[in-house]
């Protein structure tokens, strides 16, 4: 070997040495983001999980970590990460509960149902996943897989007293109004103080023609709000069924100085105009709120009687024409559901 090949080598040798040296004193890429965390940075500790795992893909941990640090800047991009972390993985259930959690916030509800299902596959008896399934389809309006869920998770924790109100407002967009009372007597034997299980109270009470048991939920939620318009609805509406046509008439009167222009207050108002026979001026006020309402269904049935009551044949006529459609959309959507 000439002298010259030999000093070659012995630079190559002394480069791969200083190298060598070099890559043992730099930090890791995961040393760097875990400092970079230390002091808040967190872009920096992104980037270091990053460059990690181009050269580690199956390094579930850091894309945990990584996805974590990514689900408010970028959710999308937390999502593909969490999505990438397998089912043989320690954390695949955490990836999906993350999931979940992060396209619900978003509203993309079809992402976090299929998330949701997949860990409800692997645990049925897991309440959060029961729960949260419980409230996607109400809010979805599919109240029977909504009920199945809801009435599980009262099942799995019964001692939770929000979980009965989701039951009875389940039982509700099923038109089940009576069956809505048990639920809401139990949120309450839980939660004595839960205003909302007492605001439903009165109105499913009032539904199932208890009318004493109406007011008295009615008035304990005036005694705390003066103001819930809603209990002021029913006290009137039970002061009409009793017949105390007077005391109604001052009920409906305050709700509606409250909010003009809330529809079952102004049902109400019409009920008592109507029993007063003075069909135009109910006519007149139902009228204004037309364009708001040309769904509601309780709505366009007091705004037909009116209609007739007053001369407006025609109108009511058509009036029941846009009901009885309606009545039928209604009857192909609400399921059959067992009490």
């Amino acid at each position: 070997m000439s002298k010259a090949t030999l000093y070659a080598a012995s630079v190559v040798l002394l480069a791969g040495i200083v190298y060598a040296i070099a890559t043992l004193n730099s930090p890791t890429h995961i040393e760097t983001a875990e400092r970079a965390l230390a002091v808040g940075d967190n872009e920096a500790a992104i980037r270091a999980f990053r460059s990690h795992l181009v050269r580690y893909p199956a390094a579930t941990d850091v894309r945990m970590k990584l996805a974590g640090l990514m689900a408010s800047v970028d959710p999308a991009q937390a999502v593909e990460h969490l999505r990438l972390i397998p089912e043989e993985a320690a954390s695949y259930n955490d990836a999906l509960r993350q999931i979940a959690f992060i396209c619900l916030k978003a509203d993309q509800h079809q992402p976090a149902e299929e998330a949701l299902l997949r860990l409800e596959a692997r645990n049925a008896e897991d309440f959060a996943v029961q729960l949260s399934l419980a409230e996607l389809y109400f809010h979805q309006e599919n109240y029977k897989s909504a009920l199945t869920r809801a009435v599980h998770a009262t099942n799995l924790q019964p001692d939770r007293a929000e979980t009965w109100l989701l039951v009875a407002e389940i039982r509700d967009g099923l038109r089940q109004k009576p069956e809505m009372i048990a639920p809401l007597q139990k949120a309450i034997e839980l939660a004595p103080d839960l205003y909302d299980a007492h605001l439903n109270l009165a109105y499913a009470y009032h539904a199932a023609g208890d009318l004493s048991g109406a007011a008295t939920e009615a008035r304990w939620c005036l005694q705390r709000n003066p103001n819930e318009v809603f209990a002021l609805q029913i006290l009137s509406s039970v002061a009409r069924d009793e017949g105390r046509f007077d005391d109604a008439a001052e009920g409906v009167k305050k709700a509606l100085s409250l909010s003009p222009r809330d529809v079952d207050c102004r049902i109400l108002e019409a009920d008592l105009l109507l029993y007063h026979r003075k069909p135009k001026e109910a006519y007149a006020r139902l009228k204004e709120l037309r364009e708001e309402h040309t769904e509601t269904y309780r709505y366009l049935g007091s705004l037909a009687r009116a209609a007739a009551a007053s001369g407006h044949i025609d109108e009511a006529r058509q009036i029941h024409l846009a009901l009885d459609s309606l009545r039928s959309d209604a009857n192909r959507m609400i399921p059959q559901v067992s009490p």
